[in-house]
């Protein structure tokens, strides 16, 4: 599914996790492989739910870090030397205030007339 807002400097790359296929598999400008939950909309999921999605597919990732980078069409070069980073992009940052002091980037989407913008809480 595609999200309605990316963290900046993320790019979509086409391919899913079969395990957490809710996520958004993102390559950032180095090549590094980002995953992307989404809380917009997200009624039928929770935080933990989410948080759980993360890291299996994050473990999935580094398991299949060659097979990503050979199916990725060259957007991926970095999966098994960086590692997968982790983000949650949500309209609710009270909810998701247990997550900032841990290792998952967290943005707050703000909805705007010709789409939407993200911001960086931690």
């Amino acid at each position: 599914p595609r999200l309605p807002a990316l963290p900046g400097g993320l790019a979509a790359i086409g391919l899913s996790c079969p395990y957490a296929a809710r996520l958004t598999l993102c390559a950032d400008g180095a090549g590094a492989l980002h995953l992307v939950a989404s809380r917009i909309g997200a009624a039928s999921t929770t935080l933990d739910q989410d948080v759980a999605a993360l890291l299996q597919a994050a473990s999935w990732a580094d398991a299949h870090a060659d097979l990503l980078e050979a199916a990725s069409g060259g957007k991926l070069r970095r999966v098994r030397e960086a590692g997968p980073v982790l983000h949650l992009v949500t309209t609710d940052a009270r909810g998701a205030r247990p997550l900032l002091d841990t290792g998952v980037r967290v943005h707050l989407a703000t909805p705007l007339p010709e789409g939407w913008a993200t911001h960086e809480l931690n």
